[in-house]
């Protein structure tokens, strides 16, 4: 089974000085999907001139500004999140950025009036909607059927404005049966054949270090299946980087840089070290000089290893300290 699209790499390019932002302003879901411990209220990051000010520094210095994800809820949940878009600095930002990243479960379909209004709005901007799996209805095919004819809706709608993935929350250990179904619903639906995946857990200021290690752990089986397979065909892992292609998350009214764990998941972590002092480029590079003190080689074995670059280089070594995580490709090294 082929999971990554042919030529991924070659069709896009291999990342190079791009920006992602994560913006925490939207409210209030009801879809209950498992595994999902977002904070759903109050997520009232009000100041998109933060938002604006470091975008305008990121594109001063060469950066490209690729996607700008609005989060965290269901974007088609509310209509009341739509009022953002009447955000003077929003507005600017989006104008500098590509794409547009949504999420959604499409479980009510989709507001295809709000999307035309946006695209009309931002007529250069393309939508990256991520729409997350309901886990249970994994295993059905009336699911898949209707999954598919929303695809087919927004693709009408859109046109080539608009890529979707499929996306999941982690935290489930899938049975081989239930795997396949995953695998079979990515190949068949998204667009790039990828499978994003959401450490929702990571968000949730209730829950403790440990159990958020804990979770961190189960989430290293899905992560290995899928590079596995994205590995058939492509290059398992890019060049992509921390100062390559960073990603921020404005939360709290704060700015959050985001280390990457391999295969490419970028991992929040609320901690100082790894919070900007302020909105600007001279901040992001005292963020990403703190996070590197702590980013160094765990394990002997790393020394060796083929991939030792570019763990270092995506920061996941401060990841696997601050979780007391193992090795993400073998079992036998660390944890």
């Amino acid at each position: 089974m082929t999971i990554p699209a042919p030529n991924l790499y070659k069709k896009f390019g291999d990342p190079y000085k791009l920006v992602e932002f994560r913006v925490f302003s939207f409210n209030t879901c009801g879809a209950g999907c498992r595994n999902c411990f977002y904070q759903k209220t109050n997520n009232n990051f009000a100041q998109f001139k933060q938002v604006l000010d470091l975008a305008n520094e990121l594109e001063s210095v060469g950066y490209k500004l690729e996607t700008c994800y609005l989060q965290p809820t269901d974007v088609f949940e509310n209509d009341f999140n739509y009022r953002i878009f009447e955000d003077e600095s929003l507005v600017q930002v989006l104008n500098r950025f590509s794409y547009v990243g949504l999420a959604t479960t499409l479980r009510h379909g989709f507001d295809g009036a709000f999307i035309q209004k946006l695209l009309s709005d931002f007529p250069h901007l393309k939508i990256e909607m991520h729409v997350n799996i309901i886990e249970e209805n994994l295993t059905s095919v009336a699911y898949a059927e209707f999954l598919r004819k929303q695809f087919e809706d927004l693709k009408t709608l859109c046109g080539d404005r608009i890529l979707i993935n499929l996306a999941l929350n982690t935290g489930t250990v899938f049975d081989d049966f239930q795997m396949m179904a995953l695998k079979n619903l990515v190949q068949q639906l998204s667009h790039d054949r990828i499978l994003e995946l959401n450490f929702t857990f990571l968000f949730n200021k209730k829950m403790s270090k440990q159990k958020k290690s804990e979770l961190m752990e189960l989430s290293y089986p899905i992560i290995r299946e899928f590079s596995r397979e994205f590995g058939r065909n492509e290059q398992e892992l890019n060049r992509r980087t921390l100062l390559r292609k960073p990603s921020f998350v404005f939360k709290d009214d704060q700015v959050f840089l985001s280390p990457i764990l391999p295969f490419d998941e970028y991992v929040f972590i609320d901690e100082s070290e790894y919070k900007l002092e302020s909105p600007s480029f001279g901040s992001f590079l005292e963020t990403y000089r703190r996070i590197e003190q702590k980013n160094k080689m765990l394990w002997p074995e790393c020394e060796k290893c083929d991939n030792l670059e570019y763990c270092h280089g995506k920061g996941f070594f401060s990841v696997a300290q601050e979780f007391n995580l193992g090795c993400i490709k073998y079992d036998s090294v660390g944890g």
